[in-house]
């Protein structure tokens, strides 16, 4: 009996605080904010990306690789009779314990924050039909007069341009956005976004933030400005689409702001199609550049589609969902209402948004 309690005693160490930490922010988002994401994060990130986010090689991609031969490595420890059946369940649950807190301790209990929404003191309200419209005749106006071809792309601009952003829109915004080491990281086995038809992906174990680098050029402005926002705390999908929209519209440079129009015209168009009954007069005013730019990614994303992405896609949904993402994946196109309230309630109506400069 004692041996057990022994054995027991380290899983009990590890799991209990991180469940008592789900217990008590899961029932008061503000505490979340205060305690945790305005406070123990900033140094958690700051301290995670000073050990880590100068490597130029992605240690989470690293740490994956070699968790799959140990895993290899233990069954075969139990088949040659080398270890007991029970050690061996003993030391998988223990490394899925040490997994299990340290993502919500490094960056987890951000999804129980308190919502932006109400850190910036918009409606929450799926927006109407009447402001759908406005709201993408704005938005085809900006796309249509904001387009153009990707020449001379450079990723470093980009990049150093939307940690300038970011630091504008902070202020804007009147919110707290902690500071790091954010330089996006190659993945050697880029195959995986690819397949999973993933655009970008954040590492909350080592604070890493991974663009897929097949991405077409328009699409990587507002994909990279979308994964630091998770590196900065923010774990709602709508949340790090708003913050990325704002961060690349806000810019001077031309190819930030085409990313992002580009990118929410889609999904206004996508949402007006099953909520407006006059869809075709907007979709009509689309510029055939920008149409052809649509066929391009769609183009890009159907030659990688398969099981291996569908399996993907629900599981993602199952992973928000259990995160108190009631919406599940449909909570990336929630930006849409956010920024629709954001430009109402600073008092420039979403038909008369300001114009591309």
């Amino acid at each position: 009996m004692k041996n057990f309690i022994k054995s027991i005693l380290p899983l009990f160490y590890i799991s209990f605080p991180t469940v008592l930490g789900l217990l008590v922010f899961s029932s008061n988002p503000e505490l979340t904010e205060k305690v945790y994401s305005d406070f123990l994060y900033v140094g958690i990130t700051r301290i995670i990306t000073f050990l880590f986010g100068w490597i130029p090689i992605s240690i989470s991609e690293l740490l994956l690789v070699l968790l799959i031969p140990a895993l290899i490595f233990l069954i075969i420890l139990v088949i040659l009779k080398r270890m007991k059946p029970l050690r061996g369940l003993y030391v998988l649950i223990f490394s899925l314990c040490t997994l299990f807190s340290w993502f919500y301790f490094s960056w987890g209990f951000n999804y129980l924050r308190q919502p932006m929404t109400e850190r910036l003191a918009i409606s929450s309200a799926v927006a109407d039909s009447t402001l759908i419209k406005q709201a993408l005749q704005s938005e085809l106006d900006n796309a249509n007069k904001s387009y153009l071809v990707y020449a001379n792309f450079d990723k470093e601009g980009i990049e150093a341009e939307i940690e300038k952003m970011y630091m504008i829109v902070e202020q804007q915004l009147g919110i707290k956005l902690p500071q790091g080491i954010r330089q996006p990281k190659k993945l050697q086995i880029h195959a995986i976004l690819n397949k999973t038809m993933t655009s970008g992906i954040f590492s909350p174990f080592f604070h890493e933030v991974h663009v897929n680098q097949e991405l077409l050029p328009i699409q990587y402005p507002i994909v990279l400005a979308h994964e630091k926002a998770h590196q900065m705390g923010i774990a709602n999908e709508a949340e790090a689409n708003f913050l990325a929209y704002l961060v690349c519209t806000s810019s001077e440079n031309p190819q930030l702001r085409y990313s992002a129009h580009f990118s929410q015209v889609s999904k206004l168009l996508r949402r007006a199609y099953t909520t407006i009954g006059d869809y075709n007069f907007y979709r009509q005013q689309v510029r055939p550049e920008i149409n052809a730019d649509f066929k391009r990614v769609r183009d890009h994303w159907l030659k990688h589609a398969g099981i291996v992405a569908d399996f993907s896609h629900k599981a993602y949904d199952k992973y928000l969902k259990a995160n108190r993402i009631k919406e599940g994946v449909k909570n990336y196109a929630g930006d849409i209402d956010m920024l629709i309230w954001w430009k109402l309630k600073k008092g420039n109506s979403v038909k008369n948004n300001r114009q591309e400069r």
